[in-house]
């Protein structure tokens, strides 16, 4: 089974992840559910590489396992990253969960909620 926990803050931006474990349905590399939660996790974490004024500290100390955090650089308005990680949240909380409500014996999600960005990456 996949669990994903997720963090974000009191108004829903997103501040971490942590993903552990295979779906486990199916031959290694050729289960569906597996490749989708994959998918979600590692283009949510190359866009928030790639977006302006955010920093991201990822690790992936072994197969199937994947964690990353976020905080605000300073470089960006307030604002405009504030509306990127809400969006982030959202884009992971509808996407984890429509899996794991299919697939519940596959994937499971779980939230959290952080008091700020700061707490969270220091």
């Amino acid at each position: 089974m996949t669990v994903a926990k997720l963090w974000c803050t009191p108004n829903g931006q997103f501040c971490a992840l942590e993903a552990e474990g295979h779906a486990g349905s199916a031959v290694r590399g050729t289960n569906v559910v597996c490749a989708a939660v994959s998918m979600l996790l590692r283009t949510t974490l190359d866009v928030l590489e790639h977006s302006k004024g955010i920093t991201v500290v990822s690790d992936a100390p072994e197969r199937g396992v994947l964690n990353f955090r976020v905080r605000s650089d300073g470089t960006e308005k307030s604002a405009v990253v504030a509306e990127r990680l809400i969006c982030t949240a959202d884009y992971l909380k509808l996407g984890l969960s429509a899996l794991a409500e299919e697939y519940p014996d596959e994937v499971s999600v779980e939230c959290f909620v952080e008091q700020t960005l700061t707490e969270q990456t220091n």
